[in-house]
């Protein structure tokens, strides 16, 4: 594997994207955790509430860099289904929740959907193996094992300094780049986190309908209807 940034293989993925990013998957995570911590609450409902609000947050932010930067978002998404998949720059990437992100077990982190194909099929010239061709941000969480204390072990969960791990994977699905950040050294920026501040433009109200559209498309193709 190699030891080189992410940055050397995509410009866009500076470590304070990758950072703002993984902020956003690591404040729902444990805002969810927090949130579902009743007695109503089990393994099942945190899980699935983490879920839920990590996609959200980075449809959110999808859409408020659309409003707020028009062109010069980073940060854009290219399929709203729970198989989510977004692009920072021209990184294509998706996330996942795992116990052990040095080995990622959901079967979506490498199920391919209608969008992954733009970049695994179709090329032209030989790929190069050593060089990625999509990321994952992988959410690694502590092990929720005791149903019968599970209040004990939501409260570990809560503790836990959580971590993401960016790995990028090859046209074969091979791990090619890690990139790690703990939850302790995020820092949170307010504003795009681009190099240089882009100069302001003349542009008509950017419009999300079409965000919107395509959200309940994909939607619908996820429920078959």
């Amino acid at each position: 594997m190699s030891e080189r940034h992410p940055c050397e293989y995509f410009p866009a993925l500076t470590d304070q994207r990758l950072s703002y990013i993984a902020h956003l998957f690591l404040r729902a995570r444990m805002t969810a955790l927090r949130d579902t911590s009743t007695e109503l609450d089990n393994a099942y409902t945190r899980e699935t509430c983490a879920f839920g609000r990590e996609k959200q947050a980075i449809i959110l932010e999808a859409q408020r860099q659309l409003l707020e930067l028009g062109s010069n978002a980073w940060l854009t998404i290219s399929h709203f289904g729970n198989d989510l998949r977004f692009k920072i720059g021209n990184a294509h990437c998706r996330f996942s929740n795992e116990k052990d992100a040095s080995n990622p077990q959901k079967p979506g982190v490498f199920k391919k959907n209608s969008c992954d194909k733009i970049y695994t099929q179709g090329h032209l010239f030989p790929v190069d193996d050593h060089h990625p061709q999509w990321w994952a941000f992988l959410i690694e969480y502590t092990i929720v094992a005791d149903q019968e204390n599970d209040q004990a072990v939501l409260d570990a969960d809560i503790q836990f300094e959580p971590t993401v791990h960016v790995v990028g994977y090859n046209a074969s699905d091979i791990e090619v780049c890690r990139w790690k950040c703990s939850g302790r050294a995020i820092v949170i920026p307010m504003h795009d986190v681009a190099s240089e501040i882009p100069e302001a433009i003349d542009q008509s109200p950017a419009s999300i309908d079409d965000l919107v559209q395509d959200q309940d498309k994909d939607n619908k193709e996820d429920t078959g209807t």
